[in-house]
């Protein structure tokens, strides 16, 4: 597993550098991807606070924007990298992609906070290029995604990315994994 350290300074060069996954283009419809330091902190909160993604996630409640605020100053020390989706076309935020170094290893996460933009195949595509960025970055490492057991859509989405079951953990979410090569 990677260590906190090594996962740290390489968030460091990837916003040195200003790397950021490829564009994708879903439902006719192009996007891009920024880093949420970039972003307007009203539209990430209202995206992440947003209720299809309150119900979907392991949140108990909603972020507050004093909370959010000290999020971002505190970004850089964070074991965390975190996207935001933009649609070109109207150039706005629609929801985000992150991966994280937890105790159990580095675990993705993916929400689409602008509910007109659900069921149209954007977080999968936007997963798609979130997934090709990790495998050229990180080399070799597996990648977990933690869902909600209810969430069908997700572990069904999960399924089509390459993922796998591999952990039952309790009343309330599955583990899945993929490995990169």
């Amino acid at each position: 597993m990677i260590s906190v350290d090594s996962f740290l300074e390489k968030k460091k060069r990837l916003t040195s550098e200003k790397k950021v996954p490829q564009p994708f283009v879903s439902s006719a419809q192009k996007f891009h991807f920024i880093w949420i330091f970039e972003c307007d902190p009203n539209e990430v909160l209202r995206l992440r606070n947003a209720d299809n993604v309150l119900n979907m996630t392991s949140a108990i409640r909603k972020i507050s924007p004093a909370e959010h605020a000290n999020f971002i100053n505190r970004y850089a020390l964070i074991p965390r990298i975190d996207f935001m989706i933009v649609n070109d076309e109207e150039n706005i935020s629609i929801g985000g992609v992150n991966l994280c170094l937890t105790d159990r290893g580095l675990e993705i996460g993916k929400y689409i906070g602008e509910s007109r933009y659900l069921g149209r195949g954007i977080a999968k595509e936007a997963m798609f290029s979130f997934l090709n960025f990790l495998r050229e970055e990180f080399h070799g490492i597996e990648i977990l995604a933690r869902t909600r057991r209810d969430n069908s859509r997700n572990i069904h989405l999960n399924s089509k990315l390459g993922f796998s079951l591999c952990d039952d953990l309790g009343d309330e979410f599955i583990l899945m994994k993929l490995k990169f090569d």
